[in-house]
């Protein structure tokens, strides 16, 4: 198992940038620490204390920090905690190779059990996305709503060229320019946080990310959901078809409900924050 960060100077740099970025949004940020199955866990805490539980799972490479344009909107009802997942870019210490989803399952519910929340609404964006729903298969009493933001495989295949591409990078999300990969996920036009593609740089030149790469889950697996279940897509989806990935989620899923995105890709947190906030806090405080 190899160290996250190529060397020490390489993580100052990468936690400079994760800082500057939360910093610019002026997200004022709890630190919390979970030892957990994989390992060392980071969290963030913000928002209002005795508002609804939220736990947010971020996309590939992006880490926690990646929802700078999030925090404020959802913290103002919401307590929100988001992890940088283990073996993946963030502050995060991986201390066992993953394996298995249930790697995941367990270090997401562990954490939940330290933090002493029982059933949060869980988003997850990306791959998030495919660890939420490991997790809330897993665990169904454990999760209030389930929101899939642009989730990869999870119930619809990756494109087998860009699957290739992304095995071949083994940094899902980073790519040979960040930069530039961020805008061909994104929506023409789309130009991405400065600060984030400083932090998406550092993921490119110093992080070796070790996760487990996301697979497409069976009808019965996911029918295992029993909670109310939301998926959020944009029509400029760059790694499925959005038409085939809302046909199969409605064949796959029980209790879902769907929200198409106009003129808007994998990103569309970053692309679209205030329409996607408003489309979050609607379906987290939903009855």
């Amino acid at each position: 198992m190899k160290p996250l960060f190529v060397s020490g100077a390489a993580k100052s740099a990468y936690f400079k940038a994760y800082d500057a970025l939360l910093s610019k949004y002026d997200v004022p940020v709890q630190d919390r620490w979970v030892d957990a199955q994989l390992g060392r866990v980071h969290v963030i805490e913000t928002g209002t204390p005795s508002g609804m539980p939220v736990l947010l799972l971020h996309a590939a490479g992006c880490s926690a920090a990646e929802w700078y344009a999030n925090y404020g909107a959802l913290g103002r009802v919401c307590r929100v905690f988001a992890m940088d997942m283990p073996g993946d870019a963030g502050k995060s210490v991986l201390e066992k190779t993953p394996e298995h989803i249930e790697d995941y399952t367990t270090t997401i519910r562990q954490v939940l059990d330290a933090l002493q929340l029982d059933r949060p609404s869980v988003i997850g964006h990306s791959i998030g996305g495919f660890f939420a729903t490991g997790f809330a298969m897993a665990h169904p009493e454990r999760v209030a709503k389930l929101i899939l933001l642009s989730p990869v495989a999870t119930h619809v295949p990756i494109r087998w060229y860009l699957k290739l591409l992304l095995k071949w990078t083994g940094r899902p999300g980073t790519g040979p320019h960040a930069i530039k990969t961020l805008k061909m996920q994104a929506f023409r036009g789309f130009e991405p946080e400065p600060r984030f593609v400083d932090l998406m740089e550092c993921v490119r030149d110093y992080c070796t990310v070790q996760m487990l790469f996301p697979y497409v889950y069976s009808k019965p697996e996911l029918s295992r959901l029993i909670m109310p279940v939301h998926l959020i897509v944009g029509t400029e989806e760059p790694l499925h078809s959005w038409k085939r990935s809302v046909t199969l989620a409605r064949e796959k899923i029980p209790n879902i409900g769907i929200t198409v995105l106009n003129d808007t890709g994998h990103t569309p947190n970053m692309e679209r924050p205030a329409e996607t906030n408003r489309l979050l806090l609607e379906l987290i405080q939903r009855n």
